[in-house]
């Protein structure tokens, strides 16, 4: 590791200090370890994080509870296909972000940053019976950016800015290219109190004629409050509008997160448990005729992570990420349910 960094290699040398804190003889060398990897990560203007996971699901496609399409205030009922319907199988996702630091100061840093996020579906024997001309890459998406930002210091408030351009993948197909540019800052407000916002404007194209479609506007604030003992608590609310030409995809948006993060370990793991819902309404939709009222969508969801550090490996511990989610639609399409548990990893240091 140190011949490494004395050749400015060091990504590598980072690499060589992750393979020695396999072998580190006690816990004071497993920490001088750690220390010169932060030093490393400090001084280094490349920054890669990779995530992998895969999760057992009840509902890899987002389908419906119910066999039937009931629409709330329309006399006719339809009957759903059965990729419409909720398909359990497993899910492998891959994300890897990537970035390079152009310029840094004590008060501001600017980088180039990349993201690529793939997730693949795998159905259990039971949906193919149900949906048997499904395949597996009918459900797949990918996602991919790569943009700008920038970080500064005035006083105790951080600002940010970032601009990026991307596009996404549906069942392999390109379906939506996009650009944002977006603003957010944080600032203690308190003792122990940090409050936080941010904007933005997302610009999206259609993928298969290339015309400008939907544009979407994105709010929110959120505070944190940092008990005694290290534990936090923090919430956010956020409000979304999307303009578009289809009635189908007008629609606004609000949701609310809470989470909770103990301040001690307990037992081999770390956790984080967050609980949250959303309030979708879509003013215009439609199925033949007008939707009475239009369409309106209930989420909740919950989840709980454990991340067992006392069992990582090179600085990587096994993540455990157990999740629920109940949405309740007056067009009983969109009723749906999903329960999975996630395995992935994440880096300790």
């Amino acid at each position: 590791a140190l011949a490494a960094a004395n050749e400015d290699r060091l990504t590598l040398s980072q690499i060589w200090l992750r393979r020695a804190a396999t072998v580190a003889p006690s816990p004071a060398a497993l920490a001088q370890t750690q220390q010169d990897y932060a030093g490393l990560r400090s001084l280094n203007p490349w920054r890669t994080d990779i995530q992998l996971s895969f999760s057992p699901s009840s509902n890899v496609n987002g389908g419906s509870n119910d066999i039937y399409n009931v629409i709330d205030g329309l006399p006719f009922v339809g009957v759903l296909s059965g990729d419409a319907r909720a398909l359990s199988g497993v899910t492998a996702t891959a994300d890897v972000r990537l970035s390079y630091r152009l310029a840094e100061t004590s008060q501001a840093r600017t980088e180039i940053a990349g993201r690529f996020y793939s997730r693949q579906v795998f159905l259990s024997d039971a949906a193919r019976a149900l949906a048997p001309d499904s395949e597996n890459g009918d459900f797949a998406a990918t996602f991919f950016e790569v943009g700008v930002g920038h970080k500064r210091a005035l006083g105790d408030t951080i600002v940010m800015a970032d601009f990026d351009i991307g596009a996404n993948w549906s069942g392999g197909d390109l379906s939506t290219p996009f650009a944002r540019l977006s603003f957010a800052g944080s600032v203690p407000i308190a003792a122990q109190w940090t409050g936080s916002a941010g904007i933005a404007l997302e610009q999206r194209w259609q993928g298969n004629s290339g015309q400008i479609g939907d544009v979407v506007q994105t709010l929110n604030a959120g505070l944190a409050y940092q008990l005694d003992g290290g534990a936090q608590i923090a919430g956010t609310v956020e409000l979304r509008d999307t303009q578009s030409d289809s009635g189908n995809l007008r629609n606004t948006a609000t949701s609310l997160q809470l989470t909770y993060v103990p301040g001690e370990q307990i037992g081999p793991a770390e956790m984080v448990f967050t609980l949250g819902a959303s309030v979708t309404d879509y003013p215009d939709y439609a199925i033949i005729l007008p939707v009475p009222g239009g369409r309106q969508d209930v989420t909740q969801f919950a989840s709980a992570e454990f991340a067992f550090v006392d069992f990582d490996y090179a600085g990587f511990a096994p993540v455990v990420t157990l999740g629920a989610q109940r949405s309740d639609s007056n067009v009983s399409r969109f009723d749906r349910s999903a329960f999975s548990i996630r395995f992935g990893f994440r880096s300790t240091f």
